[in-house]
């Protein structure tokens, strides 16, 4: 089964989200969303990325965990993912973004532990104006838990507002 997933072709992962649960099946619901495999060019598996809530990236790879730890020290405030690399693997784009900050690409080369920002996605943003994400959940009427988010508007209280419902994944 494994050879066969790594022979699919890049849209058949990314439409195809099961196989997760196929290579790794489990005996109660999990509340991950194992969303795809991060692989080389070459089909190597180097990491899963998933979302509890909020997204995640779990590198199976430990040189590729050790740089993501000091970009995340350097970039605290986002989620910060490998968007591609080299294939010497000493120039990496690393892709940072949050609730209030929109995509920024930056360019990270380990060997001389620089890290330069490329461009920013909506450079117009003002993140200070942008309301913060609150993870939720609440019940269905039949007693499932359901996990959201709230965002309100900066220096409003969430209460009694206006709602707009965004479904998505399924």
């Amino acid at each position: 089964l494994l050879d066969d997933i790594l022979r699919w072709d890049d849209d058949r992962l990314e439409g195809v989200h099961d196989y997760i649960q196929w290579l790794f099946p489990l005996e109660t619901p999990s509340r991950f969303n194992a969303a795809a495999p991060l692989l080389t060019p070459d089909r190597k598996l180097i990491g899963i990325w998933y979302e509890t809530d909020r997204p995640f990236v779990y590198y199976t790879d430990e040189d590729t965990r050790a740089l993501i730890k000091a970009v995340n020290k350097a970039l605290p405030d986002t989620f910060n993912y490998i968007s591609d690399y080299s294939q010497d693997r000493k120039t990496f784009v690393i892709r940072a973004a949050s609730d209030v900050e929109a995509q920024t690409f930056y360019l990270l080369s380990p060997d001389s532990n620089r890290l330069a920002r490329i461009r920013t996605a909506y450079p117009e943003l003002d993140p200070k104006a942008l309301g913060r994400m609150q993870s939720i959940t609440y019940k269905a009427r039949d007693g499932v838990e359901i996990p959201g988010y709230l965002t309100a508007p900066v220096g409003i209280r969430a209460e009694k507002l206006p709602l707009i419902v965004m479904p998505h994944g399924g």
